[in-house]
């Protein structure tokens, strides 16, 4: 069916991962609601969900990336993070999930997540900071913007391939 997936606060005040069906709409809970769990994406076909998932334990933070699958959304954690990730989708096969990874403050990478193995790796090797990055599952495509220099207001928009090199559309 259509469904919608995302993240709200319920009644404690941890963020948690919601689906409603279109066709009953009745919310229903797929993360633990005793931890934070924000940023929801489809997987290519709607046969999951993936999300992020935040753990604080003994000052560190951790964040596992989560797979919830249709129809009952029993959740999976499939592997764990040292910074913050944001799930952006999954390839058209749905065997990779692409992720945005704040690794330092104003540097974002984009790492590809192997399903069944969760090994990371990546998106491209000689890429470092991605800005805004946004994946297009039916073309296996992301899209992001390099800064050129210290200008803010100067920068190129790029697309690239899953396993393929950054081409560079504009420069604005």
């Amino acid at each position: 069916g259509e469904s919608i997936a995302f993240s709200g606060h319920g009644r404690s005040e941890k963020q948690s991962v919601y689906i409603v069906d279109f066709t009953n709409p009745k919310v229903h809970l797929i993360s633990d609601p005793k931890e934070d769990a924000l940023c929801p994406a489809w997987s290519a076909n709607g046969t999951y969900v993936i999300y992020s998932r935040f753990v604080v334990d003994h000052g560190k933070l951790h964040c596992m990336l989560c797979r919830a699958s249709a129809p009952q959304y029993a959740s999976k954690d499939i592997v764990e993070f040292d910074h913050p990730v944001i799930p952006l989708g999954t390839s058209k096969d749905e065997q990779q999930i692409i992720v945005s990874v704040v690794e330092d403050v104003g540097v974002t990478g984009v790492s590809v997540v192997e399903v069944k193995t969760g090994i990371v790796h990546k998106f491209l090797l000689n890429q470092s900071n991605y800005g805004q990055p946004t994946w297009n599952a039916a073309t296996d495509t992301l899209a992001f913007i390099d800064a050129r220099g210290k200008d803010p207001y100067s920068y190129d928009i790029f697309i690239a391939k899953l396993r393929g090199i950054a081409r560079q559309l504009t420069s604005i």
